[in-house]
């Protein structure tokens, strides 16, 4: 297995509840910071990928199990990895972990598309750099 892209954050007042407790729906938003920070990384930002190629990503799943809470202020560490890569799809596994313990695990399927939102082939190039996450 592919060593996995790693992206970390901090819990704020804005992503808790009153009593302090991560909002479930703002997981989701961590893993979607993580995956665009792996396309920054790899130099193919949604907005190379509409400029350079005309396409972008789009979710089209998910799937979210959740094991334990973060709570204001704690650091969490999500790890990325693509489990699949096929023509315009990938999936990626996404974890949220506090201090080694794992919180929540995301599978997230997305889909490449054109600026009319059908599906398309990833662009070889952006394969290739996603390759080295599977």
């Amino acid at each position: 297995m592919a060593e996995p892209f790693i992206y970390k954050t901090r819990i704020y007042y804005q992503d808790t509840d009153v009593g302090g407790v991560v909002y479930h729906s703002k997981y989701i938003d961590f893993a979607e910071r993580a995956r665009m920070e792996l396309l920054i990384k790899e130099n193919v930002p949604p907005s190379v990928l509409r400029e350079k190629y005309n396409v972008g990503l789009m979710v089209r799943s998910c799937n979210v199990v959740y094991y334990a809470p973060a709570t204001l202020e704690d650091e969490l560490t999500i790890e990325t990895v693509i489990d699949d890569l096929k023509g315009a799809t990938m999936v990626f596994k996404q974890t949220v972990y506090k201090n080694g313990v794992k919180l929540v695990a995301m599978d997230i399927a997305a889909v490449c598309v054109n600026l009319n939102y059908k599906p398309v082939r990833l662009p070889d190039d952006l394969r290739m750099k996603l390759e080295k996450y599977k």
